[in-house]
């Protein structure tokens, strides 16, 4: 196996130079058969330990494939007395590599338009599809939000060599789906040509109000954007979508839709509405896209933290019925911890639930459309 330091002062020592500042040294391969010479390795020796070869993971680094083992999350390794920097794969809470190094591209060259994108779950949805090699449209409302978006998208450009378009579109005025799929169009149209491929509807409101003290402003604009503007984005990104069935759209809906948790009148009602119409788009847009839902369980959204008591309370009752719900001391962050013990069980990462977004947009999830996925841990079983 050929190890080449990276901090040469001749050019002819250094053929595969990086530009990188973040790392001192890199594993590099300079024959076919670097492979196998890692296969020959008797252990590999770590920051955090010792790990002998066996199930390993692989990277990638200039067409040739590397084999490390796959529980290697130190920063560097050492082969006899060289350092060698792999970088430190970002761990989720469920254990799960979030490394580039082992993320395929599976949208690569794709384009997703994401509503409400600027910040908590629509942000971890836009890192998800960027990650994989989409560009992405970060959709979000008002100027509030201008210097997060854009911090967002050349943070995801960046580090996933992607285009990601921040575009300011507030959905609960009629005429801004249809500003915000030009705007689009404006940015990614290549030679007259311009698809979507991936649409998810995502920016909603989430109140709580008992219906003794049900205020119908508030009402009609939680319908406004749960329902209407999902709909009006749909119909303006039609003429744009696949005609070969391989577009994806995905709307967010709730799992309160079939909880029955009390305050959640408009909520939940208008998350029922989103999911009798996926069904009715997943007929009419058959030959252009498959149409799907998707329904969160509680969330570490933030929101959970503001949840009135009532509500609160309820939750321990549907938690206690959740598999995925239990709390893991040492697994989870103390964060983590303290929010399950004051709802009766731990929340979805926004991680996890982007994850089951992400797969109903795979090219694999063709055969899959009308459908309503459920990212609560298990709570189908709370019905």
């Amino acid at each position: 196996m050929a190890i080449v330091d990276a901090r040469p002062t001749s050019a002819a020592r250094d053929p595969f130079r990086t530009t990188s500042e973040a790392r001192s040294w890199m594993l590099l391969a300079a024959e076919p058969s670097a492979s196998a010479a890692m296969e020959t390795m008797p252990t590999l020796h770590t920051a955090g330990g010792r790990y002998r070869r066996g199930a390993g993971r692989s990277i990638a680094w200039r067409g040739t494939k590397l084999e490390l083992p796959r529980d290697v999350t130190a920063s560097s390794i050492w082969w006899h007395t060289t350092r060698i920097d792999i970088g430190r794969p970002r761990l989720s809470s469920n254990g799960i590599s979030n490394s580039d190094m082992s993320t395929p591209r599976v949208f690569d060259g794709k384009l997703a338009i994401i509503t409400g994108a600027s910040r908590s779950f629509g942000a971890a949805l836009a890192t998800h599809f960027a990650s994989r090699g989409a560009n992405v449209v970060i959709n979000y409302a008002t100027s509030a939000s201008d210097a997060r978006a854009q911090e967002l998208a050349k943070k995801l450009s960046a580090e996933h060599n992607i285009t990601a378009v921040p575009i300011r579109a507030d959905l609960l005025d009629p005429a801004a789906p249809q500003q915000l799929i030009d705007a689009a169009k404006s940015h990614f149209s290549k030679n007259g040509k311009f698809q979507i491929d991936i649409l998810i509807n995502n920016a909603a409101i989430v109140n709580a109000q008992p219906i003794q003290d049900l205020d119908l402003d508030l009402f009609q604009q939680t319908f406004d954007l749960n329902v209407r503007a999902p709909a009006l984005l749909i119909k303006a990104a039609f003429p744009h979508l696949p005609t070969n069935r391989s577009g994806r759209i995905v709307n967010i809906s709730s799992a309160t839709t079939t909880w029955g948790l009390i305050q959640q009148t408009s909520y939940a009602g208008t998350k029922g509405a989103i999911e009798a119409m996926t069904r009715v788009w997943a007929r009419e847009l058959a030959e252009r896209a498959t149409v799907n839902s998707v329904s969160p369980g509680p969330m570490d959204t933030g929101l959970l933290n503001g949840l009135p008591e009532a509500p609160r309370e309820a939750l321990k009752l549907y938690n206690a019925l959740i598999p995925l719900a239990r709390e893991r001391p040492g697994v989870d962050t103390q964060d983590m911890l303290r929010l399950a013990r004051e709802i009766g069980g731990r929340p979805g990462t926004l991680e996890e639930v982007a994850g089951v977004v992400g797969i109903a947009c795979l090219p694999e999830s063709g055969w899959m459309t009308g459908n309503q996925l459920g990212a609560s841990g298990g709570g189908a079983f709370v019905r």
